[in-house]
């Protein structure tokens, strides 16, 4: 199984419901030499878990094969829901929490659990080193994705 690294930013900061952009980046090396690919999630008005999730989510979708995969993300919501192993418990309970209400984002968790039934993953957080980068493309993305957004409206008045 090849090891394959997917890095996950956002625009988010806290846990407020607003408009974001998160980014996956897929590092593999081939033959010696690392190998990128990368995209952009939009969110009109969310959490930086949800947009985590939707990012992961389509980083998995671009793995084909079996991989044995490192997360990097910064929200600290998906972080300890994967390294304390309450997704396993939520998945038992059918998605329910300790206290037996439905868990946030149960849909996106789901969508999560089905991209990796075939691999096999592990998480981390913490700077690294495309962290820079993705910040710079994540805010220019925002910007010009915003003006897009703008500009729609002013055509549709």
């Amino acid at each position: 199984m090849p090891d394959i690294k997917i890095y996950i930013e956002s625009t988010y900061k806290g846990p407020s419901k607003t408009a974001g952009v998160g980014m996956y980046l897929i590092e593999w090396v081939k033959d010696g030499i690392p190998i990128t690919r990368q995209g952009f999630v939009h969110q009109e008005e969310g959490t930086e878990a949800q947009i985590c999730l939707k990012a992961m989510i389509n980083a998995f979708h671009i793995l084909k094969k079996p991989c044995q995969t490192l997360i990097n993300t910064q929200s600290r919501t998906v972080f300890n829901t994967i390294n304390n192993g309450w997704l396993e418990g939520w998945q038992q309970s059918d998605f329910k929490n300790a206290k037996g209400e439905e868990v946030k984002n149960k849909d996106l968790w789901q969508m999560f659990l089905e991209k990796t039934t075939i691999h096999s993953y592990s998480i981390s957080t913490g700077h690294h080193e495309y962290k820079n980068v993705m910040q710079s493309e994540l805010n220019q993305e925002f910007e010009r994705w915003r003006n897009e957004q703008i500009n729609n409206t002013k055509q549709n008045k």
